[in-house]
């Protein structure tokens, strides 16, 4: 099973399991093995790159040539994976897959990096070292013309076929298509379309900021509101500041008034102080929050989970209800939504700017 990024309060828990070997340490021994995820976020990428990155290199039937088997050397004609031949690295002669049981039983696992730590290191290997009668060059070849055009079956393929992280596509929005898509609308007042409100607050040393956004059909959305409350979160007035927040109305378009339907607070700073606050609130309209790192589109946002909160000097277990994001899900949700911005028509997720 896939670990996730944190244990709850504890940390990243394949670094928990091997602080819990130091016990043994003149014996133990950690193994980890996974498929790859997302480029920069995959832990066993990390984990690989700090080793020293053993390839499984056979031989050329050809010229004898030592090499590790890569995809971008597999060669056939579009459309007829049947013709799919490797090429050799060295002397570039055309290798048949009816030649891969001899390379395999001659071959031999070779470092190619200086681990960072002595001690440690690494394999990888990919579908294209798979012994006869197993996942076949042709069926690799079919499978990488099948996923063209498809992100998610790409994904697929590169993970779990070539064992390599993923690299996200998309581009950063340009700002000129940005800043021409601008609208006007007064600031503290919702537009016409937008049903409700929900807000996010971001808990700093000296202040809380918030942003207050509407959202409307097909996850249109429009920042209504920007809030600076000026007060670290050791201070009572803050929080009561905070408070006369959630109690605040915004005029909507049709002259309706409109309160926050639920405002998330993010506890990476002074927990407990956003905790104890988010109790004495009451589940209703306050959700604590905790970015985790890592990609999780089947359940971006995870919880809630209970957690100990301090009531006058006092801890009570399990006393507030702690929701985890995944924050790399957004973010690329988020920039994919804003690179769109320039459409002539609206879809799912867009912003009003």
């Amino acid at each position: 099973m896939r670990y996730p990024a944190s244990a709850d309060e504890e940390g990243d828990p394949v670094a928990l399991a091997c602080a819990r070997m130091a016990t043994f340490a003149h014996r133990a021994k950690a193994f980890l093995v996974s498929t790859p995820t997302i480029r920069g976020l995959s832990r066993i990428e990390r984990e690989y790159e700090a080793s020293d990155q053993r390839r499984f290199f056979v031989p050329c039937p050809h010229c004898g040539e030592m090499q590790w088997l890569k995809f971008e050397r597999l060669k056939w004609d579009k459309g007829q994976p049947g013709s799919v031949h490797y090429l050799c690295d060295s002397c570039d002669q055309p290798i048949t897959e009816s030649a891969k049981a001899t390379m395999l039983a001659a071959g031999i696992w070779r470092a190619t990096a200086v681990a960072e730590d002595p001690g440690t290191v690494g394999f990888h290997i990919s579908a294209l070292y798979s012994p006869p009668g197993w996942q076949s060059w042709e069926s690799i070849a079919r499978m990488w013309e099948a996923a063209q055009g498809n992100d998610d079956a790409l994904r697929v393929f590169r993970n779990t076929v070539l064992g390599e992280t993923w690299v996200e596509s998309g581009e950063a929005p340009d700002w000129q298509r940005l800043y021409d898509r601008r609208e006007t609308w007064t600031n503290g007042t919702v537009p016409a379309g937008g049903l409700f409100l929900t807000a996010g607050a971001d808990v700093q040393k000296d202040r809380i900021e918030i942003d207050v956004w509407a959202w409307g059909r097909n996850l249109e959305s429009w920042l209504v509101d920007h809030i600076v409350i000026d007060g670290g979160p050791e201070k009572a007035e803050t929080w009561a500041a905070l408070e006369r927040v959630l109690g605040q109305t915004w005029q909507h378009a049709n002259g309706a008034a409109l309160k926050i339907a639920r405002l998330a607070i993010d506890s990476g700073y002074e927990s407990s102080a956003v905790y104890t606050w988010a109790r004495r609130m009451g589940v209703g309209q306050v959700s604590p929050i905790k970015g985790v790192e890592g990609f999780n589109r089947s359940s971006p946002v995870s919880g809630p989970t209970y957690v100990d909160a301090t009531e006058g000097g006092k801890k009570v277990r399990r006393g507030a209800r702690l929701w985890t994001v995944a924050v790399s899900t957004f973010k690329t949700e988020s920039v994919a939504a804003l690179a769109g911005c320039g459409r002539p028509v609206e879809g799912a997720g867009y912003p009003r700017l």
